[in-house]
């Protein structure tokens, strides 16, 4: 839907994915898989798209959205009303049910950036706590090798003859 409407209105504008990518500082590929359905874009990005694209949030999140003749979008001239026969009124009903849709869209847009953010963090944690490890383990080391050599040093001083005659001299 989202990827559809993104594609849509690129071609209504005569954009490549590639002029569209360069105006909204992105790559062509992340357009790619916005056109697609592989990912969503970020509501900040939703908001640039639209600016590009001369239409609003709600335009780009719509469900279905055709073009009459002189180029409106008919959901602008019905009013959100394209499943009623022409001639019936817009009733504050149906723009409510529209506009929960919408709102429903958008919340899931959220939940998922939400959970983006969380599996960084996750990630992040993950991470920090493998650098503590490492850093564990080789400091670990260090203190066990040189345990090791003041043992070797002291009770095998034939191992290390001229630290023997340094602490000799001393």
């Amino acid at each position: 839907m989202l990827g559809d409407n993104i594609r849509r209105y690129r071609e209504k504008n005569k954009l490549t994915q590639k002029e569209l990518a360069k105006k909204l500082s992105t790559s062509e590929r992340q357009i790619s898989r916005w056109e697609n359905g592989h990912l969503i874009p970020s509501l900040d990005t939703i908001d640039s798209i639209a600016r590009v694209f001369g239409v609003t949030i709600f335009d780009l999140l719509a469900e279905e959205s055709t073009e009459n003749e002189e180029g409106q979008d008919e959901e602008h001239t019905n009013m959100g009303n394209e499943d009623q026969p022409e001639g019936e009124e817009v009733t504050v009903d149906r723009l409510n049910e529209k506009i929960k849709s919408l709102s429903n869209e958008v919340e899931e847009i959220y939940r998922m950036q939400i959970a983006g953010m969380i599996a960084e963090v996750e990630l992040l944690i993950i991470k920090q706590k493998r650098r503590r490890i490492l850093n564990f383990v080789f400091l670990l080391i260090i203190l066990i090798a040189i345990t090791v050599i003041v043992y070797l040093s002291r009770f095998h001083p034939s191992w290390f003859p001229e630290v023997v005659t340094r602490a000799k001299r001393i």
